[in-house]
């Protein structure tokens, strides 16, 4: 049955007025995207400067903001007719129809709104507007109108309500000026200092930080300068950026790519670098591990993508170079202005960028890959878009980016892919940062082995006693030897190879002491013996570890039982925040108690190596991804003093005499009970401030 051919009666929506005031309420996420989208309307009327005035606004009485550009304005007809007009095509058939941009006084420009829903930002700001605007060319008068929206906060119909425009002469825009002004009256809430600094944070990043603007300034003025405080812009930081990129993608090919490593003056040891090395080749889905999968934006609106990146360091040994007095100024700008933002036009699109919108998954791939993986907290990016040849990407009507279609995971991934081509070249350069800043490399037991023979060679008198030891060190250096070769061979062994290399340095060490002293010679003799014995014996060591299911609270208590008299030796506070209830993991629980104990010893030498006075750990669990639990251990230190990615590599240590064992066991036990050790950004988790700066270990877990 067709029910279209029955008859009825034809009926009409009736919206209620209070509807306007659901929609500047659920379409306007915040302060920052309604001032933006205000801001917007400005660019489309070809103003070449906006004045953002904010005043008084932690006093709803007196507290008032207003919005002032120099644009082409508005006539009564545009106020009535389009202005009045919500949801208007007026916009968005000039970008899909007419398919051009618009000239005005030598200004090019391409309306960035599209779905007549910017006025509503006034609503999300303040109960109270009024609208003043004089047109280009149309004589000595200004339109006018003022909106109370209580009186839109009733049961009348949406028709019911009116607004009286007029026109009168010109008291705001004089001589031959003209512009639109919008003043908002009546705050919705009292602001905080936090509310005001991501506005005029997000004021300041409507433009790109790399291009200037097309005649279009944007100026704050304001009565909170305390509120403005530490505020540092990009201009103040970028020359510390070592790494730079600029990419240029069309259809499946990278056809522009060039990177640039820029060492400070102080890093003397290296060098510039400019690497062109992925121009001209195709682009990749990262998905495809094997490279095959190529990325084409052709077949969508999607057009030319350029990518522009700065990139710092914030590794300790480079912070303390370029950032001698204060480090945290570079970690706090990053934390709140870091990550790759969206620019059509070069206006930003909100909210790409924001800390809370990682839409690259740039997090989650550093935590995967620490040691190459860019961070949002490493990175101050853009990318633009043509608006007229980006159709196929289309904004939200909240205004928080836009639609997740097909075109939006392709333009995704193949800016994804660009990225992990810088992240390639960045690689090499970091390497000769670490070889040249970060500390010695030692090799254990074969470098152990050569100064005992020295020493034997300068301190024993007796020939046939250093003939003895010298010949059983040199066994003991093959045998070494032969089994490192079946370490590397067979990873399946290297738990057991780590606690061999750590027996061996210790009976060696104590050989050293023993040669020292003239009448140990049966000591030593016996030494020698009991390491050639062990030795052997280890070549032919497997060991299998029962893995069972435990809370990790369990884990932490049992290690701290077994700690207490350390921690009480070394007036170290312990601040375990996991709970007892907390979901069950799989593991050895030895061994993996064992590995929290590496990482405490760590955290206590490197605190007692800093002399700091109130010496702290914290443990706290969290969940790292779906199936996973985390045990992240932090202390209030300075942080790690070599690169994160080498930190589970064996032999790598600043430590006294240190053999870089610690954390390369870790790494070794999490990874026999199928986990893994990450080492995340502190400033990744919400951590008391006595934490900010300490060295963070992370403990994942499979969940049982």
């Amino acid at each position: 049955m067709d029910w279209r051919n029955k008859m009825g009666n034809k009926t009409y929506f009736k919206p209620r007025a209070r509807l306007m005031l659901e929609l500047g309420e659920q379409l306007i996420k915040n302060e920052s995207v309604a001032i933006l989208e205000m801001v917007k309307n400005c660019y489309d009327a070809f103003a070449k400067n906006v004045d953002v005035t904010l005043e008084n606004l932690d006093d709803l009485k007196n507290g008032f903001i207003i919005i002032q550009d120099d644009g082409i304005g508005m006539t009564m007809d545009t106020v009535v007719n389009h202005w009045m007009e919500p949801a208007t095509l007026n916009k968005k058939n000039i970008i899909n129809g007419e398919k051009k941009s618009f000239e005005h006084n030598g200004m090019v420009r391409i309306p960035l709104g599209e779905k007549g829903i910017g006025r509503f930002g006034a609503h999300k700001l303040g109960n109270y507007i009024k609208l003043v605007s004089r047109a280009e060319n149309d004589g000595e008068k200004e339109v006018c109108f003022e909106i109370n929206w209580g009186d839109f906060d009733n049961d009348k119909y949406l028709s019911d309500v009116g607004v009286e425009v007029y026109e009168r002469k010109p008291e705001i825009f004089l001589g031959n000026k003209s512009g639109t002004r919008i003043e908002i009256r009546g705050l919705r809430h009292v602001w905080t200092a936090k509310e005001y600094r991501n506005v005029y944070r997000n004021i300041l990043a409507l433009n790109s930080p790399f291009k200037a603007a097309d005649s279009f300034s944007v100026n704050i003025f304001s009565n909170h300068q305390q509120w403005e405080k530490d505020l540092i812009s990009f201009e103040e930081l970028k020359d510390k950026a070592l790494y730079k990129a600029k990419i240029v993608l069309e259809d499946c090919m990278i056809k522009e790519y060039t990177y640039e490593f820029e060492p400070w003056e102080i890093l003397n040891k290296v060098k510039y670098r400019k690497s062109k090395e992925y121009q001209n080749t195709y682009i990749y889905d990262l998905e495809d591990k094997k490279n095959k999968t190529i990325i084409n934006l052709k077949p969508f609106e999607i057009g030319t993508v350029v990518i522009e990146l700065r990139i710092f360091d914030l590794d300790s040994y480079i912070l303390n170079l370029g950032f001698p007095n204060d480090k945290n100024t570079i970690k706090k700008y990053l934390k709140q202005n870091g990550g790759v933002s969206i620019y059509r036009d070069n206006m930003r699109l909100y909210e790409y960028g924001e800390e809370s919108n990682d839409w690259l998954g740039l997090e989650s791939r550093r935590i995967n890959n620490p040691s190459k993986a860019l961070s949002g907290h490493l990175v101050v990016g853009a990318v633009y878009l043509d608006r007229l040849d980006s159709t196929d990407l289309i904004e939200k009507t909240s205004r928080e980016g836009f639609i997740e279609n097909s075109a939006y995971d392709c333009f995704v991934k193949a800016v994804l892919y660009a990225i992990s081509c810088v992240e390639n070249d960045r690689m090499i350069d970091k390497a000769d940062l670490r070889m040249f800043y970060s500390g010695t490399f030692k090799t254990p037991v074969v470098d152990s082995v050569k100064s005992l023979k020295n020493t034997v060679d300068k301190k024993i008198k007796d020939e046939k006693l250093k003939k003895e030891i010298n010949s059983a060190l040199a066994n003991i250096e093959r045998e070494y030897l032969e089994i490192n070769r079946i370490y590397v061979k067979s990873s399946s062994i290297g738990l057991n190879m780590s606690m061999v290399i750590h027996e061996i340095d210790k009976i060696l060490k104590e050989l050293e002491k023993s040669v020292k002293e003239e009448s140990a010679s049966v000591h030593i003799k016996n030494l020698v013996s009991d390491l050639a014995m062990r030795i052997s014996s280890y070549s032919e060591l497997i060991k299998n570890t029962k893995k069972n299911r435990t809370a990790i609270y369990n884990l932490v208590q049992g290690t701290l039982d077994v700690f207490k008299y350390r921690i009480l030796a070394h007036n170290l506070t312990i601040d375990n925040r996991v709970l007892a209830d907390g979901e069950k993991v799989e593991c050895a629980a030895s061994l993996v108690r064992s590995a929290i104990m590496n990482v405490l010893d760590n955290s206590i030498y490197w605190l007692e190596k800093y002399e700091i006075k109130d010496k702290k750990i914290l443990f706290v669990e969290y969940v790292p991804e779906s199936g996973y639990r985390g045990l992240l251990i932090v202390d209030n230190g300075k942080g790690f003093t070599i690169p994160k990615d080498k930190l589970t590599l064996p032999f790598i240590s600043k430590k006294e005499d240190g053999m870089g064992l610690g954390l390369h066991l870790v790494n070794e036990i999490m990874d026999t009970i199928g986990g893994k050790v990450i080492f995340p950004d502190v400033l990744d988790f919400d951590l008391p401030i006595d934490y900010e700066n300490g060295a963070a270990v992370a403990l994942i877990f499979k969940e049982a």
